[in-house]
């Protein structure tokens, strides 16, 4: 893969499940093994603590939803049941993991279901006993995500550690048995080799990356890309600009006919007026221009006062709903700079538009008829 023209890097990653153990308290948690430089890159911010060390020693970077996960062993009741965290310092405590959670609780019945009446059946239980029998793992913490319980982000459930210290204890600790997730023969016995649950490829530019994707797929393997999330995500939010969009439009037709009907009522209850100024020697088109003129500042009124509610709506909008509540790493609201004089030039064009329809009244009305009006 990192062969292929436009790809900078390959980067190899493995997830599990994992169960982890801690006084009267247990909970499964989804691990991810990454490279340093790729946990680096990820700028994850800390509570507390630092990113895993690669080493002989295991270390565990916490999610800031993990307590949740843990429940009392005794009761079976977690967090959503008492609404009460366990009492763990996921900082500073080490803990017991346990690499294959599925056989470690039910490897404590396999010897209950042995068929002691045959010599070779009892033999063959005996030996997936002991392939089924999971041993404890010490881990410490090296640090924990920040945000709280309630906090949700993209790292909420899941743990972080070092994928070479990972691997080479699954090594250690499955010698001659299957690491769970990994694939096996039709014997039943594990390869030589480790394989990876997925991997992370870093494209030069993004407009390589469909090219890069195809020619990936061709070799066998599923593919998802950023891209192609982008653009799930534009064509979810391009429906709800759509919507928004619809009651702008309806919006601003109410304001064009507001506009017009200010106008109107202007030249009605400036009739009199009007006629002075004609009878003065002012030209209709001047008479034109000033009504048009009042229309565009009735419209640069109203976008200015559009922009600043605007503005305040979507500070709110960011204040109340983060955007790493639904795994984002920004804000969910978003005005660019360069949309206040578009949508200011937009206002007044739409008053012009509104009072155009008063001005030509305005212009053809007679003098004589005017100057009489009361």
């Amino acid at each position: 893969l990192s062969e292929i023209q436009h790809v900078e890097k390959v980067s190899p990653v493995y997830q599990m499940n994992i169960l982890l153990l801690k006084g009267i308290y247990e909970g499964t948690a989804d691990l991810i093994a990454m490279k340093p430089e790729e946990l680096k890159e990820m700028n994850i911010k800390l509570a507390s603590g630092n990113l895993p060390k690669p080493g002989s020693s295991l270390e565990f970077l916490y999610g800031n939803g993990i307590p949740t996960l843990f429940y009392e062993k005794a009761t079976n009741k977690g967090y959503y049941d008492t609404r009460r965290l366990p009492d763990i310092n996921f900082a500073r405590d080490s803990m017991f993991v346990i690499f294959d959670p599925e056989n470690y609780h039910s490897g404590n019945n396999v010897l209950d279901s042995m068929v002691t009446t045959d010599k070779n059946k009892t033999e063959n239980a005996a030996e997936t006993a002991s392939q089924k029998a999971s041993s404890k793992y010490v881990v410490r913490p090296s640090g924990v995500i920040a945000g709280g319980i309630e906090k949700y982000n993209m790292h909420y459930g899941s743990v972080y550690c070092d994928l070479d210290s990972l691997q080479r204890i699954l090594k250690k600790e499955f010698a001659g048995r299957v690491i769970p997730g990994q694939p096996k023969t039709k014997s039943g016995k594990p390869y030589k080799e480790f394989v990876y649950t997925y991997a992370q490829v870093h494209v030069d530019e993004i407009e390589h990356v469909d090219a890069i994707a195809s020619q990936i797929r061709d070799m066998g393997y599923e593919v998802e890309t950023n891209a192609e999330y982008l653009d799930a995500m534009k064509s979810q939010f391009a429906i709800v600009q759509a919507v928004l969009g619809g009651i702008g439009a309806v919006s601003l037709l109410v304001a064009a006919i507001g506009i017009a009907n200010t106008m109107m009522m202007s030249i009605y209850e400036r009739t009199k007026e009007i006629g002075v100024i004609k009878v003065l020697g002012c030209s209709l088109k001047n008479i034109k221009q000033m009504f048009l003129l009042e229309a565009a500042f009735i419209g640069l009124l109203g976008g200015l006062l559009g922009n600043a509610f605007s503005f305040l709506i979507s500070g709110t909008i960011n204040f109340l709903v983060s955007g790493e509540k639904i795994g984002l790493n920004a804000s969910i609201s978003y005005i660019p700079w360069w949309m206040v004089p578009v949508s200011m030039g937009f206002a007044m064009l739409v008053g012009i538009l509104a009072g155009y329809f008063p001005a030509k009244r305005a212009m053809q009305l007679s003098p004589l008829e005017a100057i009489r009006n009361n």
